[in-house]
């Protein structure tokens, strides 16, 4: 048996139908009241919820890690965050630290710019501790949590932050480090690239203590286990940085200097020589260049550009030429340079580098030579200059010597 469900049509008095009415026409008014102030409600809750605010991203360090500090003295520790804007709205930021007094963590620059909806930017962070902090382990919680960047505004709601968790250890012991990268055939310091210190921790990754772009790094340590690296650009953009690591153990009062050995690239030769006419004018300087790339080849154009300066102000710095391939070995070029007004006298010095857009790198010292005035009637290089300034010391040596002698007679 099936179920329908039929309509039907029933007569209601005509007294029942009038009451029906009034009753509606009464309630009106009152659903007004009630409907009104939730559709105002709802439409404050909605402009409320434009105003929402939210970070995502990485806090810079790994979650309860391990960073040690020599007890006494101040230290701190450089990193980075990556923070992305989530809302909708511009966000500013703020930092605060919850630990120890003597634990606080900052903007590295002292102000960061509001960042925009959507947008993601590496914050650079400052993790300081003072010299009173006591001996021990200090859990250490940061956050970073978005503002307004007008100041408080009625219907601006604030999510949470984006947090890291540390543990400052402080200890007693110290040891002191110095990291170089030195060139393994040209027994110099290498070019290009950064050098890093980690502190190596079991299960943890890696912790960042420092990097610089410059020939060394030197820093005073925790006594612990640590790893050492040189990385720089390939000459190839497409290829992957090349990296040179050393991991090493510190004891307590080491003083110890970890030498990177690196395959480097130079221009190890820059000659530049000046022509003359018959009556003694410089006309043209024949450069010659030679490079030595001991890494990989580059296939792809590369641009060698020359600087040019007299009696030490800039003249021009120009394409001297472009060289189709960089491969392994020694690679020649030779140019021929001369100024739109001509060599007028003065010291001349020429540098040469090899520009390829992600890296640089040039000779050691420039190539000069000296273009005499009037009367004058000799070409001298660095070289020339440099033994003509010794003789002339020499000279004045001398005739001081003679003088003295002269007023000892009398």
């Amino acid at each position: 048996m099936t179920g329908r469900v039929t309509g039907s049509t029933m007569r209601r008095p005509a007294g029942s139908f009038v009451a029906v009415s009034l009753v509606l026409l009464l309630a009106a008014p009152l659903a007004a009241m009630l409907v009104l102030p939730a559709a105002s409600a709802f439409a404050q809750s909605s402009e409320q919820g434009r105003g929402m605010q939210g970070l995502g991203g990485n806090p810079g360090l790994p979650a309860d890690a391990t960073v040690p500090f020599r007890a006494g003295i101040a230290g701190e520790l450089r990193f980075e965050a990556t923070v992305q804007n989530l809302g909708d709205e511009r966000a500013g930021l703020r930092v605060t630290t919850d630990g120890p007094a003597e634990v606080r963590v900052r903007f590295a620059d002292g102000f960061v710019a509001p960042l925009d909806p959507g947008e993601q930017r590496r914050i650079p962070l400052v993790l300081e501790v003072g010299p009173n902090l006591a001996f021990g382990d200090h859990p250490v919680r940061f956050t970073l949590s978005p503002t307004s960047p007008a100041g408080p505004v009625a219907g601006f709601s604030l999510a949470p932050g984006l947090s890291g968790r540390v543990v400052v250890q402080t200890r007693g012991a110290e040891a002191r480090v110095r990291v170089v990268a030195r060139d393994l055939l040209e027994d110099a310091a290498a070019q290009g690239g950064e050098i890093a210190l980690y502190a190596l921790q079991p299960g943890d990754p890696p912790l960042l203590l420092e990097v610089t772009g410059a020939d060394e790094l030197e820093r005073v340590v925790v006594p612990g286990a640590f790893r050492a690296s040189f990385e720089r650009p390939a000459l190839d953009p497409d290829a992957p940085p090349v990296r040179t690591a050393v991991d090493f153990d510190l004891s307590d009062g080491a003083d110890e200097t970890v030498t990177l050995g690196v395959v480097g690239f130079s221009v190890f030769t820059l000659d530049v020589t000046p022509s003359s006419s018959e009556d003694g004018r410089v006309e043209h300087a024949d450069v010659r260049v030679m490079l030595r790339n001991r890494l990989e080849p580059v296939r792809r154009p590369l641009e060698l550009e020359l600087e040019v300066r007299r009696d030490g102000r800039l003249v021009e710095i120009l394409g001297l030429s472009t060289l189709l391939e960089l491969p392994t070995g020694v690679t020649t070029s030779s140019s021929r340079y001369r100024p739109a007004g001509g060599f007028t006298p003065g010291l001349w010095e020429f540098d040469v580098r090899l520009a390829s857009g992600w890296i640089a790198v040039g000779p050691d010292e420039p190539a000069a030579f000296v273009v005499p005035g009037a009367g004058g009637d000799a070409l001298m290089g660095r070289s020339g200059l440099l033994t003509v300034i010794a003789a002339l010391a020499a000279l004045g040596v001398v005739a001081g010597l003679g003088l003295r002698a002269r007023l000892r007679r009398r």
